[in-house]
C-alpha cells in the first residue's frame, strides 16, 4: 500500500505574500487586523514548525512514499532538493480565477489535482507532529485500505456560531439535503488526516455546491469547512470511525485539549501565548505519549519556548534540509 503525505504551507513574511494579501484584502474592504478569520499574525505565522514536522516523519513514519508540500509562492529557505519531496503551487492546480488565495477551504478543495498523489494519503497541516512510531494501520483500515476516520462529538451545535461554526454547519447541510441525515455534531480532530483521493473525488463531484461556495480569497462564514467530508467518509462510505473524546484541563484558562481515541491520545495545545499553559502542555506531553501533537497558532514567548521544545524532540536534521 503507497502512502504520501501533503501539506499546506506559506511564508507570511513573503514580501509577494504580503503585498498580493494586502492587495485582495483592500480591494475587498477587508479589515486584516483584529479579524478572526483574516488575521495573519497567528493563524499563518511561521516558527519553522514544517521543518520539524518533517523531521518527525523522518523519525517515525519512515514508510511514507512521497510529500507533496502545497505553497502560495516560494518553498521554505532551509528545504533542499530531495526526490522523496515535491513542491505544488497553488497554480498548478487550483483554477486561475480563485488565486491568489488565502483561505484553506479553498485550497483543500483541489488537494485531489495534485499530479502523481497516490490514491492512499495522510494531510499535515504544518502544525502537526508525529510523536512516536506509527504505520499505515494507525491511518488506514488495512482489510479495505479505506481511510479511517477520526471526529470530535460536540454537545449540541450552539457553541458553533463564529464564522467557523457556520462553516461547519454548512457542511452538514449537504449532508442532510443529500441523504437525509440529520447528524449528532461532530468536528474533525485537529491531527494528521487519512484519505483515498479516489474517495474524496467522488464526495467532491456529489456536492457541486463546494466548489460555488468556496471562491472567497479570505474564509467567510458562508464557505463549507471539510467536516463533512469525514461525515460521508463515515456515513456513506463505510469508512472506520474513532470517536474522539475530549477532556478539558481544570487549570484556569487552560485552552489545551487531550483527545483519547481509544488507546491513541492526540495533543493539541491551542495558542494563548500563555507560558504555564504551554509548559503544563508539554507535561501531557510527556505523561501522555500522544500518537500525535498540534501546536497552533504559536506567537511569541510561547512560539519561542515550542522552537526550543522542537529542537530538544527532533535535533537530527532532516534529509530534506540544507
Amino acid at each position: 500500500m503507497k502512502i504520501d503525505a501533503v501539506y499546506t504551507w506559506c511564508d507570511d513574511s513573503d514580501p509577494e505574500f504580503i503585498r498580493q494579501r494586502n492587495e485582495v484584502a483592500s480591494s475587498l474592504g477587508i479589515q486584516l487586523k483584529n479579524n478572526k478569520q483574516t488575521d495573519f499574525s497567528r493563524r499563518y505565522k511561521n516558527n519553522d514548525e514544517l521543518k520539524y514536522s518533517l523531521r518527525s516523519i523522518e523519525k517515525y513514519a519512515p514508510w511514507i512514499n512521497h510529500i507533496f508540500i502545497v505553497v502560495n509562492n516560494n518553498a521554505p529557505k532551509w528545504l533542499r532538493e530531495n526526490n522523496r519531496i515535491t513542491i505544488i503551487h497553488h497554480t498548478d492546480i487550483i483554477p486561475k480565477s480563485l488565486l491568489p488565495t488565502f483561505n484553506s477551504n479553498v485550497i483543500e478543495q483541489y488537494l485531489t489535482e495534485i499530479p502523481g498523489l497516490s490514491d492512499s494519503f495522510l494531510f499535515f497541516n504544518d502544525d502537526f507532529f508525529l510523536n512516536r512510531k506509527v504505520g499505515p494501520k494507525d491511518f488506514f483500515d488495512l482489510q479495505t485500505n479505506k481511510p479511517i476516520v477520526r471526529l470530535q462529538k460536540k454537545k449540541d451545535y450552539f457553541g458553533l456560531n463564529d464564522d467557523w461554526g457556520y462553516m461547519v454547519k454548512n457542511g452538514y447541510e449537504l449532508i442532510y439535503k443529500k441523504y437525509g441525515y440529520f447528524v449528532a455534531p461532530r468536528l474533525c480532530s485537529h491531527s494528521v488526516e487519512a484519505f483515498s483521493k479516489s474517495m474524496l473525488k467522488e464526495i467532491l463531484q456529489n456536492h457541486p455546491e463546494t466548489y460555488r461556495n468556496n471562491i472567497s480569497p479570505f474564509r467567510s462564514k458562508s464557505d463549507i469547512q471539510r467536516t463533512f467530508w469525514e461525515i460521508e467518509k463515515w456515513l456513506i462510505n463505510d469508512c472506520q470511525m474513532k470517536e474522539v473524546f475530549i477532556t478539558k484541563s481544570k487549570v484556569k484558562k487552560l485552552m489545551t485539549f487531550i483527545f483519547h481515541l481509544r488507546n491513541n491520545y492526540v495533543y493539541e495545545f491551542q495558542a494563548n501565548n500563555n507560558v504555564k499553559d504551554f509548559k503544563n502542555s508539554i507535561r501531557g506531553i510527556n505523561h501522555l505519549h500522544p500518537l500525535t501533537i498540534c501546536f497552533n497558532d504559536l506567537t511569541g514567548e510561547v512560539a519561542e519556548l515550542a522552537v526550543k521544545w522542537f529542537e530538544k524532540k527532533f535535533p537530527k536534521k532532516s534529509s530534506f534540509e540544507h
